[in-house]
């Protein structure tokens, strides 16, 4: 049993795996992909743009009001200006660029993401990929003891943990399949980019537990048409 599993190895999940394994707390950070950070890979165009200029206020800002007033304690606990302060400190040289965005030196996603994938290994996080959670429920008497939640999870007899070793899923007991937490952060992400992984799931768990769950819109697309003459325009 561990004491955090983190579900979703996407900038969310591996750095508050990071942040929890720093102190002193086993965590276990389950990715239903072949790899990390898929969607930073995507991100910017490949090139990553990781945080703004603005300032924690204006920022908030940019996800209108009602948004702005949940979000606002998350901002200001960690504003922009530390967020970029702690990519620098991972080793990543950051730049501005119009529009307020902050991009890697390197303009290269792979460089956040392999920074996030190293800060999280190296503070103890055990990182399995390939491994699919399907359910996520309060644990029940069968359970151990100390457990508060209790995770399906396939594919654990062939997923390959990385991190320390001793530390990943069992792979053999009565409760095959099966991983047991004392909590879980839910790192998956929304549904915008199924192809990723992304496919939407964490909010059925969260109606599942009675969480009244905002429903997701389209905020940034692509706009696609088969006219010739829209393509003729391109650049």
């Amino acid at each position: 049993m561990h004491d955090v599993i983190v579900v979703g190895a996407g900038a969310a999940g591996l750095w508050a795996a990071a942040t929890a394994a720093r102190r002193g707390l086993s965590v276990l950070l389950v990715e239903k992909t072949p790899r990390s950070g898929t969607k930073i890979l995507a991100s910017g165009g490949s090139r990553c743009n990781l945080t703004t200029t603005l300032p924690a206020a204006a920022a908030a800002q940019l996800f209108g009001p009602k948004a702005a007033r949940f979000l606002r304690p998350a901002f200001d606990r960690l504003p922009p200006e530390a967020v970029r302060a702690h990519f620098e400190g991972l080793g990543v040289p950051t730049v501005e660029a119009p529009m307020e965005k902050i991009f890697p030196a390197s303009q290269r996603a792979k460089d956040v993401r392999d920074a996030l994938e190293r800060d999280a290994l190296a503070a103890g996080v055990t990182i399995v990929h390939n491994s699919p959670v399907s359910a996520c429920v309060p644990a029940q008497d069968t359970a151990p003891a100390s457990a508060r939640w209790c995770l399906k999870v396939e594919g654990l007899e062939t997923a390959k943990a990385h991190g320390i070793p001793g530390r990943g899923p069992e792979k053999t007991g009565d409760n095959q399949g099966m991983l047991f937490a004392q909590h879980v952060f839910l790192c998956t992400g929304g549904q915008s980019v199924p192809t990723s992984g992304t496919t939407g799931e964490g909010y059925e768990w969260l109606r599942q537990l009675g969480l009244e769950i905002q429903p997701p819109v389209p905020a940034l697309v692509g706009l696609t048409s088969p006219d010739g003459w829209v393509h003729e325009l391109s650049g």
